[in-house]
């Protein structure tokens, strides 16, 4: 079983180095958000990313912040700044997430997706929550030894991570690196008929 991070050490997600490491406005501009659309951010912990995500959402837009911790939940509601979108938080697991299908217009999933068990049954629930034309972001960490971060075992290596999105429905619509920890891959949902899939 994959370890998660531990909420007492909360406050470090905040810290001034990690900033420096993950500029989150820079990453988040991947998703090229509309004031309109409703971001799904799963795995939201204390709000770290879930800051830059609202600064992109209007008075039409909403942020549902998701997490397994309610204590996290707690303090992101703290840090959040003031903002004209709807801002609502859902403790739940990222497998298993209670809202509708297609309710989604972007999705990030930033850290989190080496902690999850089932790693391809949460992206089967971030496609089954996105609409057809949404984007899921995955921020994660690069497969070498700590520190910092998690074991080098329980990373996703990128070409993992392609292989659980094709097998889950995702098309790879962009890949880079944020630094030589840290990679970003954004996934688009695969049209449900291609043009070669149809038999003439």
């Amino acid at each position: 079983m994959p370890h998660r991070f531990n909420p007492a050490r909360r406050h470090n997600l905040l810290a001034p180095e990690r900033r420096k490491r993950l500029p989150a406005a820079r990453i988040v501009r991947q998703l090229e958000i509309a004031p309109d659309h409703t971001v799904l951010d799963i795995g939201a912990g204390v709000g770290y990313f879930a800051r830059a995500l609202l600064r992109q959402l209007g008075s039409g837009g909403r942020l549902i912040a998701v997490d397994i911790s309610p204590v996290m939940l707690e303090e992101l509601e703290k840090n959040l700044p003031r903002s004209p979108a709807e801002v609502r938080t859902l403790i739940a697991d990222a497998v298993q997430i209670p809202l509708p299908d297609r309710s989604a217009d972007r999705i990030l999933m930033a850290l989190i997706l080496h902690e999850i068990a089932e790693p391809k049954a949460a992206l089967r629930e971030a496609r089954r929550l996105l609409k057809p034309d949404g984007r899921l972001l995955i921020v994660e960490w690069h497969k070498i030894k700590p520190p910092p971060g998690p074991p080098e075992k329980e990373r996703l290596d990128p070409g993992e991570l392609f292989k659980l999105a094709r097998q889950t429905g995702f098309d790879i619509a962009d890949h880079d690196d944020i630094n030589r920890f840290h990679y970003l891959t954004l996934l688009q949902p695969v049209a449900r008929k291609r043009r070669h899939d149809i038999i003439e």
